[in-house]
């Protein structure tokens, strides 16, 4: 390269690790989870009506989960998790029609919000359904995703806030698709 262009990119480079620096380079976004689901494809005009995404954070809110929804015993059942240490992240597309749908978590983010209180909670999930004309299972299926994270994954005070129903949550699939709201499972009530 010849003439000013090599000094104007370093001069970039070094304002970018300069603002960087000045803002104190902590954009507030902490991965909690990140899973390795690829991404799906949804075929479907509208997210399935009896679909669930929840935080458990203790055995009784397990229990409740268990008992709101009696098709997701088998998968809760099998969920290894101890509350002391994890806390429990579900996502469960409903009654589905066929074969050929699954949902997965793919990534669970905090956000934080200094100016306007405690920030928020970003669900991503990856989401499938059937190609047209593919050959599936032809009986009712219920594809859910349930995953032990580690309570020290969090950032401190986002379990907490959670609990009191102070943090919202957002999810939405890898298209951009809300499919909210999430619930938060726990001794006490459910939210």
């Amino acid at each position: 390269m010849k003439g000013p262009a090599p000094i104007i990119l370093v001069l970039t480079v070094i304002l970018a690790l300069a603002a960087g620096a000045l803002t104190g380079g902590d954009s507030g976004l902490v991965d909690v989870y990140t899973g390795n689901a690829t991404s799906g494809t949804w075929r479907l005009d509208r997210v399935p009506v009896d679909r669930l995404v929840a935080v458990v954070l203790d055995q009784e809110g397990l229990r409740r989960l268990a008992e709101e929804r009696l098709e997701l015993r088998q998968a809760l059942a099998a969920a290894e998790v101890d509350f002391e240490s994890q806390v429990l992240l579900v996502a469960y597309m409903g009654a589905m029609p066929t074969g050929g749908y699954a949902v997965a978590i793919n990534r669970v983010q905090f956000i934080a919000d200094p100016k306007s209180g405690p920030g928020r909670l970003s669900v991503r999930l990856s989401v499938s359904s059937p190609d047209p004309g593919s050959i599936v299972t032809q009986a009712f299926t219920y594809p859910a995703d349930v995953v032990p994270v580690s309570r020290s994954a969090w950032p401190e005070g986002v379990l907490e806030a959670l609990e009191k129903g102070d943090l919202p949550v957002e999810v939405y699939d890898q298209d951009g698709r809300d499919w909210g709201p999430a619930g938060v499972y726990r001794s006490g009530v459910s939210q």
